[in-house]
Formats: C-alpha cells, structure tokens, sequence
C-alpha cells in the first residue's frame, strides 16, 4: 500500500518476462527475453495528451494482435490507422537521418534541445 492506501503493484515486466521465460523452459526451447524498465528512458520534452492517446493506440493494437495469435509483428501508424507490421519488414535496413534537414531539426526544436551539441 501507498501512503494514500492504493495497493501498490509489482512491476508487470518482470513477472512477464519471468512468466513467459518459464513457459519457454518447459517446452525446451531457449529463448532470448529482452526487458527495459520504461521508467529509465528519459523524455526531452513533457509528454502531451497526444501522446498519452497514440501510446494507448499502440499498447491496445499490440495486445489485440497478440491474443489474435499473431506474432512477430510491430504496431505502427500508417495514414492514421494503427496497422500490423512484421518486424522483418521494420529492421530490414538501418534508417539514417540527416542531421541537417528538417525532421532532425524539427525534433529539437519540440524538444527545446540545442541546435549545436558541444
């Protein structure tokens, strides 16, 4: 419990990643997990409620495809519509973005970063 009497949870993460490691010991086959604690990505800028909107989006999206049985896909937007993207299709080459155009240099003004980095 919190100060305010709110039950406090455990992380979900990690007893996902427990759970679904076990699931895969049982069956024999090795697997990789791989887990980051959302709360160590730092954010340059305040989160928006647009923001909070796509993130619900994806997070719905991502568990409906999953319990659809699908697999090896990646949520993603594509002409506003939440659509399934097999992650081959996203890691197949490596997108390099120019440090002088526009969308790296719209990035740091949204986030109030400085145009020249020391």
């Amino acid at each position: 419990m919190d100060a305010s009497g709110n039950i406090q949870h455990k992380d979900i993460g990690l007893f996902l990643k427990q759970i679904i490691a076990d699931y895969f010991k049982e069956l024999g086959r090795e697997v990789t997990i791989k887990y980051i604690d959302p709360s160590y990505i730092i954010r340059n800028a305040p989160a928006n409620p647009g923001d909070s909107v796509f993130c619900s989006g994806l997070a719905y999206h991502a568990v409906h495809g999953a319990m659809s049985g699908k697999t090896k896909f990646v949520i993603g937007r594509v002409n506003n519509h939440y659509v399934y993207l097999p992650i081959s299709a996203v890691v197949n080459k490596r997108k390099k973005i120019n440090m002088e155009g526009g969308f790296w240099l719209s990035t740091l003004e949204s986030t109030g970063q400085p145009f020249k980095m020391h």
